[in-house]
């Protein structure tokens, strides 16, 4: 599975908002075993691959991180001031794994909140968009020194790679 767009980090409070807005965030934390700076090194090689316009597609190897998944039925972000600043800050995904049909001008529709909501809500006319998360209130989700859970997310499931 493969996020349709990143979020890097979210908070008690982005995650309220992205909650009003129709969001529903999964129960899992997906590649749990990934934790190392291994894995975040691996992270941070492919944003700047992406950058350059090249893109590997292969998610073996990512740190942690989780899903939140807005379909149109429940969408609720459209006037939405809060999850308006907020999904403008989304980028796409590092690997060529999520071919939305609605977002592939997605990074060319966000130069302001105006814009990005309105493809969101346009993406979502099309099919369903996940976001994916690696952080929680600016930590990393399982940490990488410890291998410890997140003390806001120790009721997820945790899914090895």
């Amino acid at each position: 599975m493969a996020g349709d767009l990143i979020l890097a980090s979210v908070n008690d409070i982005t995650l309220t908002t992205l909650t009003d807005a129709g969001g529903r965030m999964g129960g899992e934390i997906f590649h749990a075993d990934k934790f190392s700076q291994q894995n975040w090194d691996l992270l941070r090689a492919r944003v700047v691959e992406a950058g350059t316009g090249s893109v590997t597609n292969n998610r073996t190897g990512l740190p942690p991180h989780f899903y939140i998944s807005f379909k149109q039925s429940d969408y609720k972000g459209s006037g939405n001031a809060k999850f308006k600043k907020l999904i403008r800050f989304a980028t796409r995904p590092l690997t060529v794994v999520s071919s939305h049909p609605g977002l592939t001008d997605w990074n060319s529709n966000v130069a302001d909140e105006v814009s990005a909501e309105n493809c969101f809500r346009e993406a979502l006319q099309k099919a369903s968009v996940t976001l994916e998360v690696y952080r929680y209130d600016t930590n990393d989700l399982i940490g990488r020194a410890t291998g410890n859970v997140n003390d806001n997310l120790t009721y997820m499931k945790l899914i090895n790679e």
